[in-house]
């Protein structure tokens, strides 16, 4: 399910794979690789991206964002405003 929520929400936000690959300083093709479900992101890539998607962790691996009830979730999410959009490395 990380695979499918990790694509959804990449084109939520109108992000190419190199764009969030960039984000979350990571490989491009390793985004390609965890969308395709060949490669599972670590811990700390997880919570880069639950970060900057403001969703909860757990959200990522438990809930289907794709199911017409759960885009609704995001997008009411994504409404709420940031929890905190900067990642650790981007803080001074």
């Amino acid at each position: 399910m990380i695979n499918t929520n990790l694509k959804f929400w990449r084109r939520e936000l109108s992000l190419t794979q190199a764009q969030l690959a960039d984000k979350l300083g990571i490989k491009r093709s390793l985004v390609g690789a965890y969308e395709e479900g060949r490669a599972e992101p670590r811990l700390a890539t997880l919570v880069n991206m639950a970060r900057l998607f403001n969703i909860p962790l757990d959200s990522l691996a438990t809930t289907d964002f794709t199911k017409r009830k759960n885009a609704k979730t995001a997008a009411a999410l994504r409404e709420a405003g940031p929890l905190d959009d900067t990642l650790p490395e981007d803080k001074p």
